[in-house]
């Protein structure tokens, strides 16, 4: 008996038998009909096009955030060779207590996104509060132990160096400390911005931020004839307005996020927070411990 043809249905011979006959049905075949759909049939937060818009900017701020330093360092070089050498070790330390609190700030966002995902607003609101509270009692601890213990420090990490650049670098050192509680609650309000998916504020601030540290710097050097502290204070005011624009953004009402004025604590959610940002930031200074010993 040949083959028979059937609207719907494949040509099959007998000896390919009623099992692959089935197997074409509406010009689909089994396999593409048994094919589970992508994301457990859900529809995606964010699609491949608002992914990129989001992770373009993202890219932009954090090369902007470490350009601060890069900025003083370059823009010092006429104020003597201790004062760049003092500026450029100081740069060091700045640029992993920035990792310290980006990876602070990433494991708040995570748990801020992942309220968010499970459509839970109060526990998305609180979190974010919370957020911004640890944000900035971890800068004001660094910053605090930074400034005081800023000469054994620099000895520890760069042990004997000379007289003029050790005391180039503890005044850097100690001037730009009184930054970092602003630079942690940036980080913060930027992170919260990017689990609602908007990266464009955080990178506008930050290239605002570096317009005033580079303007700053230019007039307190080439105007002022500063040295090592002309460079710093300029970097303290960038982040102090940019603390100040992104906290007024993120209290702003009309966000996804509706972020919680508080002073206290919460243990929970202080520890899931902690939960993710510790590693985070643990593995990333593991990773760069040759910066200080040479």
């Amino acid at each position: 008996m040949g083959s028979l043809p059937c609207e719907g249905w494949a040509y099959v011979s007998e000896r390919d038998g009623p099992a692959r006959g089935k197997e074409h049905i509406n010009g689909k075949s089994g396999g593409e009909r048994n094919k589970k759909p992508l994301f457990g049939g859900r529809k995606p937060l964010f699609t491949q096009k608002e992914l990129l818009l989001l992770t373009g900017p993202l890219l932009v701020e954090q090369l902007l955030e470490v350009t601060v330093g890069m900025a003083d360092t370059m823009m010092v070089s006429r104020c003597g060779e201790a004062a760049i050498s003092g500026v450029s070790l100081v740069d060091m330390i700045n640029n992993l207590i920035i990792v310290l609190f980006a990876a602070l700030a990433t494991g708040g966002a995570v748990v801020v996104s992942q309220f968010l995902g499970a459509r839970e607003q109060k526990e998305a609101d609180a979190s974010s509060g919370q957020l911004l509270l640890l944000s900035g009692v971890f800068g004001l601890l660094v910053g605090a132990f930074c400034f005081v213990f800023a000469r054994p420090m620099i000895r520890l990490f760069y042990g004997a160096i000379e007289a003029d650049v050790l005391d180039a670098s503890v005044l850097y050192l100690r001037i730009i400390a009184i930054s970092y509680p602003f630079l942690a609650l940036y980080n913060g309000g930027a992170a919260l911005f990017r689990s609602m998916g908007n990266s464009k504020i955080s990178m506008q601030i930050s290239f605002l931020m570096n317009v005033i540290n580079i303007v700053g710097n230019a007039v307190c050097i080439f105007g002022f004839k500063m040295g090592v502290d002309g460079v710093a204070w300029p970097s303290v005011l960038s982040r102090v307005v940019a603390a100040a624009l992104i906290l007024r953004k993120c209290y702003q009402k009309g966000n996804a996020i509706t972020v919680p004025k508080t002073t206290r604590l919460d243990a929970k959610m202080t520890k899931r927070i902690l939960g993710i940002g510790i590693p985070s930031a643990l593995r990333t200074a593991c990773s760069r411990p040759d910066a200080f010993w040479w």
